[in-house]
């Protein structure tokens, strides 16, 4: 089936319940400007009323970007791109914000790979929110070189802002505490810790 009308006319095809508008599949009335302008698909729901509503998804012809109307939601896993790959968030004209939403007590995670393979985390942790503002922290987690989660880098809880190293600190200037520092060792022969 062809649907052939005019460049710079609405081409529409509507799916009906009772004869009441539902959906319409749409190429749109902008006109053929050249370098592939104009003519672009659309997908538009209707309401209870049989009005027309904002699209719910826009595909360039000029470049096949497609834009959404509202949200997205992505049942298992979303992969963009082969090889350099660029997720851009917001148009640069306001603020942008990426929400990671889980239920509290389950990890919420985001993570960085390398050819596939685990190398670094940052986490929103899965203990218990008990209320006083405790659980949820905030951990930077390395893998080893066989993908596999290690013990946090540094873990921030959201309480009291406590932030606890995994590991030995280097500082390569002025450190500043407002509050109190607690520094363990080993145990080890030789552990010092020098304040000049």
């Amino acid at each position: 089936a062809v649907w052939n009308g005019a460049a710079g006319q609405v081409r529409d095809l509507r799916f009906q319940s009772g004869g009441v508008n539902r959906w319409a599949v749409r190429v749109e009335n902008t006109a053929e400007g050249g370098s592939d302008a104009g003519s672009d698909f659309q997908i538009f729901p209707y309401s209870d009323a049989g009005t027309i509503k904002t699209a719910a998804m826009t595909i360039s012809r000029a470049s096949g970007d497609a834009t959404f109307g509202t949200n997205v939601t992505v049942g298992t896993a979303l992969y963009a791109g082969t090889t350099s790959t660029t997720a851009v968030f917001g148009d640069g004209s306001g603020s942008a914000v990426v929400n990671l939403n889980g239920a509290a007590g389950q990890v919420r995670d985001f993570r960085f790979q390398s050819g596939g393979a685990n190398r670094w985390l940052l986490r929103a942790n899965n203990a218990a929110e008990s209320g006083s503002s405790a659980g949820t922290a905030f951990e930077i987690r390395p893998y080893n070189d066989a993908g596999v989660l290690q013990s946090a880098a540094i873990s921030i809880t959201r309480a009291d802002l406590g932030v606890s190293f995994g590991a030995n600190v280097a500082i390569a200037g002025n450190a500043t505490v407002a509050g109190d520092m607690t520094i363990t060792t080993n145990g080890n022969q030789g552990d010092r810790f020098l304040m000049e």
